[in-house]
């Protein structure tokens, strides 16, 4: 079922899992909005940071794809617009045109942003994945497609980097990683100086350099640095457990960023030294989780509407998720994107 085969880091696809349902329990037990009481409700409310797992996993496929798949920019492009539209446009369209036909009700950020009218500019800009300056068109169709426009910005950022080699795997790269670390402290400095709207601020993809960053140096750590040393030993074995114990640990950090900060540095140190020494570790390599993890993006597109509009109650939605998603992605994630991508690669060879 899984649709990514990463040989001795397979256990990418069981974070994936854990990642989207992550973010599936914040949706389908509180609605984005959580009643801060208990150490639940913070749990709960910590599948957000889902996200987060997911931005730094896809700079190391980044990293992965030009360094060691040998991927040129050009076919690296088409490949990752192709994996993501191939599922997200459809449902996409059926959803734009479900609401203007008054078939389906426009999500909760729609009728704050555009008083739940979807106009044609505004599928355009979704389709493009240039909607990310306005909140008008960052979420308002599905209302997670702005981790999208987040992902294809850093797609054509980091991969030009990448293909004008002003990114060297083999080097320290100081000077990049200084530039990320800027555009977030200037990203940082506007938002509370009050120039930039705080919801949108998060949605743009500026705030989330950082986090692909770490996916690439976990790639290096992983492909191109020597491993030895006890300390890196000790981490190897216990790199699982220390993403647990940050996730189950974020109800107790009252700062947004810091647990942000924690979450892609246990996720960066999973990717750059997991092994599958520990018990533990093979959880993520167990067939259900790896099913899970490879449906995990129709999974994250269909979730929410599912939730909404067909029931909210936890089992239920769940269970008709992923039996939804498994056909959704059986459909366009495994004939249409596969078709796609094989047609891509034999036209570059």
């Amino acid at each position: 079922m899984s649709l990514r085969n990463y040989g001795e880091t397979d256990f990418i696809t069981g974070m994936r899992a854990i990642a989207v349902m992550m973010v599936f329990i914040v949706h389908a037990l509180s609605d984005g909005v959580v009643d801060i009481n208990s150490y639940l409700d913070k749990l709960i409310a910590a599948g957000t940071y889902g996200v987060q797992i997911f931005f730094v996993i896809s700079g190391f496929t980044i990293f992965y794809q030009f360094f060691s798949a040998g991927y040129k920019f050009r076919n690296f492009i088409q490949v990752r617009l192709v994996r993501l539209g191939a599922a997200y446009y459809p449902i996409l369209l059926i959803f734009f045109i479900a609401v203007n036909l008054d078939l389906a009700e426009p999500n909760s950020l729609a009728m704050e942003f555009t008083n739940g009218e979807l106009s044609i500019t505004n599928l355009f800009m979704h389709i493009t994945y240039l909607g990310f300056f306005d909140k008008t068109y960052i979420a308002t169709i599905l209302g997670v497609e702005w981790t999208l426009y987040v992902e294809v910005f850093f797609y054509f950022t980091l991969g030009l980097l990448i293909s004008f080699k002003l990114w060297k795997v083999e080097q320290n790269n100081l000077q990049i990683l200084a530039l990320f670390l800027s555009i977030n402290a200037i990203l940082f400095i506007l938002l509370k100086s009050g120039f930039i709207d705080s919801q949108l601020a998060h949605w743009m993809p500026f705030r989330h350099g950082i986090l692909f960053l770490m996916g690439g140096i976990a790639y290096r750590y992983r492909y191109h640095k020597p491993k030895q040393g006890k300390l890196i030993n000790l981490v190897s074995k216990f790199s699982f457990i220390l993403l647990l114990l940050s996730i189950f640990a974020a109800p107790l950090i009252k700062s947004d960023l810091l647990n942000e900060f924690i979450l892609a540095t246990t996720t960066m140190l999973l990717l750059a030294f997991g092994t599958s020494q520990t018990y533990l570790f093979k959880f993520l390599l167990l067939k259900p989780i790896q099913f899970l993890g490879g449906i995990s993006f129709s999974i994250y597109l269909l979730h929410g509407t599912i939730i909404n509009h067909i029931s909210d109650i936890f089992f239920i939605s769940l269970i008709l998720t992923v039996l939804i998603s498994y056909l959704y992605c059986q459909l366009f994630e495994i004939k249409v994107y596969r078709k796609l991508k094989l047609k891509i690669l034999k036209t570059e060879k």
